[in-house]
């Protein structure tokens, strides 16, 4: 569904040079949400981060647990979220 950065070949991209490292990309507040309501829906990847050096803060990627069209096999995601490249990560999960 969103992709930051192309897939590189090899998979892993190195660390951008330079000013890229103090001008990071950010991903903030971003909802992804697959299936519910009037719309069917499948993804593979919700997003996937092709990049060292991306900020993700509140992030919310899920798949339709109530509402119309939902059901265990109706509104699939097999990845929320894909990073290939990283230099450091947190992830925190509340209730």
């Amino acid at each position: 569904m969103l992709a930051v950065r192309p897939p590189a070949n090899p998979p892993r991209s190195p660390p951008l040079p330079g000013p890229a490292q103090a001008n990071p990309t950010s991903l903030h507040d971003l909802f992804v949400r697959i299936g519910g309501g009037a719309h069917l829906g499948k993804a593979t990847v919700s997003v996937q981060v092709n990049s060292n050096n991306v900020i993700g803060d509140h992030l919310w990627l899920w798949r339709a647990d109530h509402g119309d069209q939902v059901g265990w096999t109706v509104n699939t995601a097999a990845n929320g979220l894909v990073v290939n490249g990283v230099q450091g990560r947190e992830r925190r999960h509340e209730p």
